[in-house]
């Protein structure tokens, strides 16, 4: 299979395979990514926070990467430190003696600088956690769910995590999108869903029902009164929601949208 594409970037999976072969990190079982921490020098701690959920610092006696114990669970926790080392290693200057802070907040983005290099950390991530393998043998048709939710346990991911990394593998037609208030944003689409139209002012009001404190879920929405859209929808947690295209004829997924 070639490298997937992530939201039409190269994915960077030659250094992610760089690093599982230098510290011999398999593709069947989840990673470790406090010993991988350890093992490229870097000092992790844990803490409570308020406004950020990871932050990596490039100091002259050492490199330090804290992670938001508080605001997270261990599944976001680990993508957290996971999106660190990922700045570590493809951001950072590493003959420099300047100090260099980076925070990650997914809730507000208030302190992201560059979202290029947030994308790319989140790429590296997701690579890194979820290989390819997990997902390489799955044919197209309807999203499997049954799987994404074995994948997010198997490798300690949540279940937003693996599910766009089914669609970079994967590439059905389907996209991520975040409800905010009143709008509908897209956060990830696959290739294959870049024509799909969301119908977000009907979706609105109606996705605002659900229970947005829960964190990690897979649920899937019933449409009853959306007969005419060929759409399937799942809850991935807090305001995130899966909308995959059902329609049989792919060579044109807006047709019926």
């Amino acid at each position: 299979m070639t490298s997937p594409e992530f939201n039409g970037r190269p994915v960077l999976q030659e250094q992610v395979e760089a690093i599982r072969t230098r510290f011999s990190i398999g593709y069947s079982e989840s990673v470790d990514v406090d010993e991988l921490a350890r093992q490229l020098g870097i000092e992790v701690t844990y803490e409570d926070t308020d406004g950020y959920l990871g932050c990596l610092i490039q100091h002259p006696n050492g490199i330090f990467i804290i992670v938001s114990q508080n605001r997270q669970s261990r599944a976001r926790q680990r993508f957290t430190l996971a999106h660190e080392i990922g700045h570590y290693l493809l951001h950072t200057t590493r003959d420099s003696d300047q100090t260099v802070v980076t925070f990650d907040d997914e809730e507000t983005l208030t302190l992201v600088v560059d979202s290029g290099k947030e994308q790319a950390a989140n790429d590296f991530a997701r690579a890194l956690l979820v290989p390819t393998q997990a997902f390489e043998q799955v044919q197209l048709g309807p999203i499997n769910l049954a799987l994404i939710a074995d994948v997010a346990r198997r490798y300690e991911v949540t279940h937003a995590a693996a599910t766009v990394r089914y669609l970079e593998v994967v590439n059905p037609r389907a996209v991520v999108v975040r409800l905010d208030g009143s709008s509908v944003h897209d956060r990830f689409r696959s290739r294959a869903g870049h024509r799909l139209v969301v119908p977000a002012d009907i979706l609105v009001n109606y996705l605002a029902s659900f229970d947005h404190s829960a964190y990690d879920v897979l649920t899937l929405v019933p449409l009853p009164e959306l007969p005419r859209y060929s759409l399937r929808i799942c809850h991935l947690g807090r305001d995130y929601f899966l909308v995959e295209s059902t329609q049989e004829n792919a060579s044109d997924p807006t047709r019926a949208l």
